[in-house]
């Protein structure tokens, strides 16, 4: 349970970092840059929701 609780922390920590660096994107290239990066994380996303899964059923 604590590797699914430090796997949970560590998506949610890069989800919210990609997202600040998307609000502080100046122009398109930045934000097509971040968009490039954030797809992956955009699956990770749905790991946050499975893990959150996971945790409330072994809870």
């Amino acid at each position: 349970m604590i590797d699914l609780d430090a796997r949970l922390a560590n998506l949610v920590a890069v989800r919210d970092r990609l997202q600040e660096h998307l609000a502080r994107s100046t122009n398109v290239s930045e934000v097509i840059e971040v968009e490039r990066v954030l797809g992956p994380v955009g699956l990770a996303a749905a790991g946050i929701g499975r893990a959150l899964s996971w945790l409330v059923f072994i809870r």
